[in-house]
């Protein structure tokens, strides 16, 4: 019995580690290239780098850039496509088609969610916004302070907000309801 179970665990890992083979190489990652000018490009397992083109020719510098099954959303970090280059919210396909402007806020921090995008809007001290990922329905969340930085931790739909006071604080945006808590207090002086 020893042997067998030990069998049809050895088959099992075989059948695993063939599966992660077959899949890892379908499964796409897309970022911002540092080294290239922060333009935006598609990385996939075993194989070379591939810029994303906008329309096929142009190419797309982006910062926070993150993804769903069909679009990538970034902030433009580049002034050949906007007026100052002040990171304006984009989406674009994840084939380089269709780029679309979202929001004209200043934006740092986007963090996509449930089918909404959170971000900091500078023009607005960094306050918290979010606004649906086909650009409808913008939101303000947070304005009475300025919000140094923010991240989702497991995709778990709670933000955590770094405060200019040292203050942090949680946006759980789990459901209907958006709440707001204390996270914790840094005490200085």
């Amino acid at each position: 019995n020893l042997k067998i179970g030990i069998a049809a665990a050895i088959s099992v890992a075989v059948l695993a580690i063939s599966a992660g083979a077959y899949l890892w190489p379908q499964t796409y990652s897309y970022n911002a290239n540092s080294d290239d000018n922060y333009y935006l490009y598609k990385y996939q397992f075993g194989m070379p780098k591939q810029r994303i083109l906008s329309n096929g020719t142009d190419p797309v510098p982006a910062s926070y850039v993150k993804c769903d099954s069909k679009w990538i959303y970034f902030s433009l970090h580049d002034k050949a496509f906007s007026d100052d280059g002040d990171h304006r919210m984009f989406k674009i396909k994840k084939n380089g088609t269709d780029m679309v402007q979202l929001t004209d806020d200043h934006c740092e921090y986007n963090i996509l969610y449930d089918g909404w995008i959170y971000y900091l809007s500078q023009l607005e001290g960094n306050a918290l916004r979010r606004i649906r990922t086909d650009g409808t329905e913008r939101q303000m969340l947070m304005d009475e302070a300025r919000i140094t930085s923010m991240f989702m931790e497991k995709n778990n739909g709670k933000i955590v907000i770094k405060m200019e006071t040292g203050e942090e604080k949680v946006l759980d945006v789990n459901g209907e309801d958006i709440r707001i808590s204390d996270l914790k207090t840094t005490s200085e002086g």
